[in-house]
């Protein structure tokens, strides 16, 4: 199980941290590897190796709120609903740990290794590195500068959906590149 801490903005613009579980069990890891052709593992590379921005977008989604849940207050159940999922999806938490696993390999393998059981996820650092299987094309840590600058990025402003769909993977990280040098500029305002 994966207990992560969360800093987000509530609706009234004020920073809220929380604490978010996450839990894939074992039963639910062989139903993904039946369900996913060539199993868990080779659905995982396969996410990774594609430019379809959409596609990465859409696995990191599946794979946040099928592991979101909360722990029953004795401790012997995780709880996994529809209600927990649209409760968590609501809130800008999602949004923030969503843009965090899309935007880093890094931290999109620890998250994946940390919601599920522990002997898995030890026998997964003995196999490979699933940083590796999750490696994202490298995208520029800021914004191309010219003509063909998004629109989002000429107004200074982060994009919205309709603007991400249909982005390569490699534009993708440009954007959530954009929207974390947005967000740095908000936190540490020039003097």
């Amino acid at each position: 199980m994966l207990q992560k801490a969360i800093t987000f903005k509530d609706l009234d613009g004020n920073d809220v941290t929380e604490i978010f579980y996450f839990n894939v069990n074992k039963a639910e890891i062989a139903e993904m590897e039946v369900s996913k052709r060539g199993g868990m593992s080779q659905w995982i590379k396969n996410v990774s190796a594609t430019e379809n921005a959409q596609e990465v977008m859409s696995t990191f989604k599946q794979i946040i709120l099928m592991a979101v849940g909360r722990r029953s207050e004795d401790g012997r159940r995780f709880i996994k609903n529809q209600e927990i999922r649209d409760d968590f999806e609501q809130t800008e938490a999602y949004s923030q740990l969503f843009m965090e696993l899309v935007t880093n390999a890094q931290a999109g393998a620890e998250f994946i290794k940390g919601i599920m059981p522990k002997d898995l996820a030890e026998a997964i650092d003995a196999d490979a590195n699933l940083a590796d299987e999750l490696q994202l094309p490298a995208g520029e840590s800021s914004p191309v500068q010219g003509e063909e600058l998004p629109i989002w990025v000429r107004e200074r402003r982060e994009p919205n959906q309709n603007e991400l769909v249909g982005l390569s993977q490699a534009e993708l990280l440009k954007a959530f590149a954009w929207r974390e040098q947005l967000q740095r500029e908000k936190r540490e305002p020039s003097q």
